[in-house]
């Protein structure tokens, strides 16, 4: 089970990579690389932001967040996320795509 990272940096202010590939099983982690707090939180199948959240707390800046399962149970979905503390920003989000077989990056 690797431990993948998902980094929003300075000039972009994207979660990269995106689409972040992993496996059930996997753990992902965000690192924030702003000036700014951030909160990954996911989008419903309707692109609304979820009811529940995957357990994070707030990432401030220059740190990390604790290590999430992969969320889900099936793969060969796509799973998307958001900064809920910036829901306006049109570049603060991100995707994760289940897969069924290990990824290369």
């Amino acid at each position: 089970m690797p431990d993948w990272q998902i980094t929003m940096n300075q000039k972009s202010h994207f979660f990269a990579p995106s689409p972040r590939r992993a496996m059930l099983g996997d753990n992902l982690y965000w690192t924030n690389n702003t000036d700014d707090t951030h909160l990954p939180w996911p989008l419903d199948s309707n692109g609304q932001p979820s009811q529940t959240g995957w357990g994070l707390k707030d990432i401030p800046p220059e740190e990390s967040s604790d290590p999430v399962p992969v969320p889900g149970d099936k793969t060969g979905v796509t799973i998307k996320y958001y900064c809920q503390l910036h829901p306006q920003s049109s570049r603060e989000h991100g995707v994760i795509q289940v897969l069924s077989e290990p990824p290369t990056e």
